[in-house]
């Protein structure tokens, strides 16, 4: 498992290098319907038309899509675990990965959950905290997400993808970026003294 950084006060050419060292994966939002009165299952349609088109294209380019969950809130089309991996598997290609926003989650449900219940399509990871009533990116131990149970899931799964710290830096983004870090640091080493080395 490898710990990354990702967020709002990265310059443009530090995004581009963050990209060629994710090996090209490109998180994407499926979207959401136009209006209130919008129906999903247009919506979806059209989703998965699109999805059809770029895996096309990401296969030429040689990238990998990594479609994100999507906080509950009107309009959202991916919002469950459920969402999320009927479309990946309805694609059928290396080519496009479950992304599982983890703050996301924690709007719907009970983020462990919620990723143990992707783990089978799961390419890519977004950590953040939040007090799951509303889709914000704290600081990770900030608020009500248990990052144990999660670290646990992706250990327990030998997970060797990417976990992206995602959330928003104020004044300070260099301390914020060393809190997460050293919180993350802190509860792998935890969770996994006396396992063997993660990949």
């Amino acid at each position: 498992m490898r710990i990354g950084l990702i967020g709002t006060c990265l310059p443009f050419w530090r995004g581009r290098l963050l990209l060629r060292r994710l090996k090209r994966t490109v998180g994407i939002h499926p979207g959401r319907t136009s209006s209130s009165k919008g129906e999903v299952k247009e919506t979806r349609a059209i989703l998965i038309e699109a999805l059809r088109e770029l895996v096309e294209k990401a296969d030429s380019r040689g990238i990998v899509l990594a479609l994100e969950n999507m906080e509950q809130r009107p309009r959202e089309v991916v919002t469950t675990s459920s969402d999320l991996k009927i479309l990946i598997e309805e694609m059928k290609s290396p080519r496009l990965v479950g992304l599982v926003d983890i703050a996301h989650a924690n709007t719907v449900t009970d983020p462990a959950i919620f990723l143990n219940e992707c783990l089978s399509i799961l390419g890519h990871i977004h950590i953040s905290d939040n007090n799951g009533s509303a889709p914000t990116h704290l600081p990770l131990g900030k608020e009500t997400i248990d990052f144990r149970k999660v670290f646990q899931a992706l250990i327990e799964e030998e997970y060797s993808g990417k976990v992206i710290i995602e959330g928003f830096f104020s004044s300070d983004p260099l301390g914020a970026a060393k809190g997460d870090f050293d919180y993350s640091a802190r509860l792998l080493q935890e969770l996994c003294s006396g396992k063997k080395r993660l990949k």
